[in-house]
């Protein structure tokens, strides 16, 4: 270190100053670069994440909605066909051809053969839920009522049902479904059953192929089935083949896989096609019906060609701002050694004898300053050789260049007070920016999210009218194909809904936090109505909501404002304050004492912990980030407070409600 500052000390000014700002300088920026880079680099694999995980749902939601369909169709069918053999039979009775007891036992006698899956049969039961037949004798003409799924039977007689069950010999209950179908004129209740796993072999897996394959992530990324021995089923290039039974290296890969079942795993892998491996991001879950593994994988190679192009900009902006800055530091260096070798020339013809020299002096920095001590120097050696009025005329002069200099500290200060305020508001500047910088992220990967999940949702929307269109050119379209296309079509369309309706949410409550009252518009509406309106749009299910409020209660008002804190407020409350299998009451009482509007809005949920009481007003802020954006209480904050002019205050204790009090002024 020694040795470097004496290097440097032996060097020419310029040269240091432009060793010492550039090291600076790139030290700085590198830092800098790194971080931004490091950043950028996660938000991009989170992204890529998520979109695999989008993906893996989809495609998994896809099967099991096909498996259900076929299961229920072909309950129905051989149900509603045994239906038919009761119905024909009884016909035969009504017509005089056979007793009823005859009618009845060949009806019976078209049902005992048949069977469902490997261990499903037919059953019938009456109104009261005794079996009138059932494979197992043991349980013939009993009355099995006290079952759950039984007493559902007796009620709706018509429909499906899943239910637990085992049979004898079952080591634990297991997955089971069935259809029903009513014969009123003998009280019949005929029921095809069976467990679920048996239906495997219902469910074509070139059904849905191509609608898999066709999926991608990135320039290279795909989808994958796998069974549970390895076999890939679905693949671009590798379908039919086991790595593992192959003994190929990159078995391990899918060793893993299998092993653990669900998960995310990052490795190296070579496609066929592929002349060396590159790094990959895999998502993958179990379907447990047919012990598949779905997975979704992308390489991370397709998604780094955006930061590898800003790198190169940073790069070469980097190398542009370095070569301003030497420019910059040449030019800086030229203004201070020029004085100092004016200074320089000076100062030796003083030291020749010559006391008439003085330094020019154009300014109040250090170098004009050392000019001016030098300045002082020689006239004091002039003075020395005077007596008295000499030394009067001295201190006169001493005198004058200290009121000089007064004025001169007097222009500093200025000086400094206004760089000071200039740098603080730079930093006030800077502050905002990282501010701004921070919520732009936060809405990105909130608006991101939902509006990922509508694009798939609607490209495979596009991909079943596409089918069916396809079907009905072909002339083989049918009811089952009507049924399969609305099933799916429903299940994709609520969630092409849902995210949609989610993104234009959040666009509102952006748009609020930025408007300003001159945009709004003031009008004047009846309290009451306003709230009914605001609850009428939420889906309560089991809650209930009590009003307390005069009709005829009217200000004047922000109507849409208003409208916006009563429904953040009461969908808070229905989505946080209460577990999915809960149902509670939300009470809401209005009054106006002395021309302040007052709402208090209580709920007898959960409540909320002392640690989330803090926090509930910051925005982002939420305990279920997966479905909330965490802005719906920071927006009612704002309005209230920035808007309204009013107040909002939030009590809570754990397991006994919450409390919401806001208080508006209505003049």
């Amino acid at each position: 270190m020694n040795w470097l500052y004496q290097k440097l000390a032996q060097t020419k000014l310029t040269c240091r100053l432009i060793a010492v700002y550039s090291t600076v300088f790139l030290v700085i920026i590198s830092i800098t670069v790194s971080a931004i880079l490091f950043n950028v680099k996660k938000v991009i694999i989170t992204n890529i994440e998520s979109e695999l995980q989008n993906s893996s749902y989809l495609i998994n939601s896809m099967i099991k909605t096909a498996l259900d369909t076929s299961i229920k169709t072909h309950l129905r069918t051989t149900s509603e066909l045994a239906l038919e053999n009761a119905q024909y039979y009884y016909d035969l009775y009504k017509k005089g051809e056979l007793s009823e007891l005859q009618a009845k036992e060949k009806a019976l006698d078209s049902i005992r053969p048949v069977k469902i899956g490997t261990t499903g049969y037919m059953y019938i039961l009456d109104s009261t839920g005794k079996l009138l037949y059932h494979p197992y004798k043991a349980l013939q003409y009993t009355n099995i009522s006290q079952y759950d799924f039984i007493k559902k039977q007796i009620k709706n007689k018509n429909g499906y049902i899943e239910y637990m069950w085992s049979n004898p010999g079952d080591k634990a209950d297991r997955p089971k479904a069935l259809y029903m179908s009513y014969f009123a004129p003998w009280d019949w209740i005929v029921s095809a059953s069976s467990y679920r796993s048996e239906f495997a072999d219902l469910l074509n897996l070139s059904d849905f192929e191509q609608q898999v394959t066709g999926v991608k992530f990135g320039q290279d990324g795909y989808p994958v089935i796998l069974d549970n021995q390895g076999t890939f089923l679905i693949h671009p290039s590798l379908k039919g083949r086991n790595l593992i039974a192959e003994k190929d290296p990159q078995g391990a890969v899918v060793s893993e896989i299998i092993e653990k079942r669900n998960g995310i795993i990052e490795y190296d892998w070579k496609n066929p096609s592929d002349k060396v491996s590159r790094k990959k991001l895999l998502v993958y879950s179990e379907l447990k019906e047919y012990d598949w593994i779905i997975a979704s994988s992308a390489y991370k190679s397709d998604f780094y060609g955006a930061l590898n192009d800003v790198t190169k900009i940073i790069v070469a902006a980097l190398l542009f701002s370095l070569f301003i800055m030497v420019l910059v530091t040449i030019k800086v260096s030229a203004m201070v050694i020029k004085p100092v070798k004016k200074l320089e020339e000076t100062v030796l013809k003083g030291v020749n004898g010559d006391l008439s020299v003085r330094v020019a002096v154009n300014g109040g920095d250090e170098i004009n300053q050392l000019g001016i001590h030098f300045n002082n120097f020689i006239e004091s050696l002039e003075t020395n050789n005077s007596k008295l009025h000499e030394e009067i005329i001295r201190r006169r002069n001493i005198s004058g260049k200290l009121a000089t200099l007064n004025e001169n500290l007097e222009e500093v200060i200025k000086e400094r007070t206004r760089e000071l305020h200039e740098a603080q508001n730079e930093i006030i500047q800077t502050e905002k920016l990282a501010a701004v910088n921070r919520l732009i992220k936060d809405i990105a990967h909130n608006i991101n999210t939902p509006l990922g999940i509508s694009i798939t949702s609607a490209t495979y929307i596009e991909d079943l009218v596409m089918q069916l269109h396809q079907t009905y050119i072909e002339h083989k379209i049918s009811k089952k194909n009507f049924e399969e296309f609305f099933n799916q079509h429903d299940k994709s369309y609520e969630l092409l809904m849902s995210g949609l309706q989610r993104s234009a949410n959040l666009i509102d409550m952006f748009k609020l936090l930025t408007r300003d009252d001159v945009s709004l518009t003031k009008d004047r509406f009846n309290v009451r109505k306003e709230i009914e309106k605001s609850i009428s749009m939420l889906r309560l299910g089991e809650h209930k909501i009590t009003l307390d409020c005069e009709s005829d209660l009217e200000i004047n008002s922000y109507s849409a404002v208003f409208d916006l804190i009563i429904s953040n407020i009461l969908s808070n409350s229905l989505t946080h304050g209460y577990d999915a299998d809960k149902s509670g009451v939300i009470d809401i009482n209005v009054s106006m004492p002395e021309m302040q509007l007052s709402i208090i809005i209580s709920d007898n949920g959960k409540g909320i912990s002392e640690q989330d009481l803090k926090n509930v007003f910051e925005p982002f802020y939420t305990n279920k980030s997966s479905t909330n954006t965490g802005l719906g209480l920071s927006i009612v904050q704002h309005s209230v407070q920035d808007i309204l002019n009013g107040t909002i205050e939030i009590s809570s204790t754990v397991e006994s409600g919450t409390e919401v009090k806001l208080e508006i002024p209505v003049m």
